[in-house]
Formats: C-alpha cells, structure tokens, sequence
C-alpha cells in the first residue's frame, strides 16, 4: 500500500516538473505527459476508495491472525501440565477448545485468499 502511494506521489512531482513551461517542451518531458496524462477527480476517488478497501482487507486479515496466534500461545501456555489446573487456564481451555480440521482448514484457505489479494495488487502496482 505505501508502495503505491509513494509511485503515485513521484509520478505527480513528475508532472509537476515536466508541466512548467520551462520544461515542456523538452523530448523527455513530452513523453512523461503523453505517458501518465492527467486523472480525473472521479478516477481518483475511485482509485482511492479501491485503495483503502484493499488496506481495510488487509488490516482485519491481519487482525484475525494476530487474534488467532494469541489464542494458540494462551492455549499452549495454559495446556503445559504446570499450569494446567489453574483457574484461568481451566476457564480458557473451556471457552477455547481444539479447533476441529474442518475449522482449521477454512482459516487457512482465509489466509491463502488474503493473501493471494494482496500479491495480485502488489503486482498490479508494479505495472
């Protein structure tokens, strides 16, 4: 996400460069601006809304791992046969249980989409 913000951010000082009338005229300049012309304010808009759609996807997948990895350390905390009877291990273990495999296996497909999102607009940044 930083990524393109700060493409977008070059290629703007670009044209800001390039469309000073002392600088348009030049070879490299009029290939700049023939390039990357002018956005809209509603290609913006959109562009932007796309943007922070796919930084909200990403923050509330990392949200659920991060929620997800502290239970697993608080389960394998609270199953060590030392502290296994204590009253707040015993109250966890009982609101926690095992995730079965079919659970397991949606988390991980969870994952592997957030992901697999992720990657597709990382390349698509590249282009």
């Amino acid at each position: 996400a930083w990524e393109q913000s700060l493409a977008a951010e070059a290629v703007a000082l670009h044209r800001k460069l390039c469309e000073a009338p002392e600088r348009r005229d030049r070879p490299e300049c009029a290939a700049f601006l023939a390039e990357h012309p002018h956005l809209d304010l509603a290609q913006a808009a959109a562009g932007l809304q796309s943007a922070k759609a796919s930084i909200q996807s990403e923050h509330k997948a990392w949200e659920q791992s991060l929620a997800a990895e502290a239970v697993a350390l608080h389960r394998k905390l609270c199953e060590a046969p030392e502290r296994r009877d204590r009253p707040e291990c015993a109250a966890f273990l009982a609101e926690h249980p095992h995730l079965d495999l079919a659970q397991a296996a949606a988390g991980l497909q969870s994952a592997k989409a957030s992901i697999q999102s992720e990657h597709k607009a990382w390349e698509q940044s590249l282009a």
